[in-house]
């Protein structure tokens, strides 16, 4: 999630070699879009506290993580 833009979701993915590649969620299918959206409506998906700059895009992204009524027991 852009930290100026909290509406422009981004996928972060590995790189390799310590890199990593984030892209516009509007550039992935649309179904993929939607699942994101559903995780987030349905609250499965919260923003955390975790935040980290973005070099490559010079943003500041927060990251979601599951939320903990979601996740499973250990």
């Amino acid at each position: 999630m852009d930290a100026n833009n909290a509406k422009q979701l981004y996928i972060v993915v590995s790189g390799g070699m310590g890199n990593t590649i984030s892209t516009p969620i509007e550039r992935y299918p649309p179904e993929i879009k939607a699942y994101i959206s559903s995780k987030l409506n349905s609250g499965e998906l919260t923003m955390d506290e975790k935040q980290s700059l973005l070099l490559d895009r010079n943003i500041l992204v927060h990251y979601l993580s599951k939320s903990p009524a979601y996740k499973e027991d250990s």
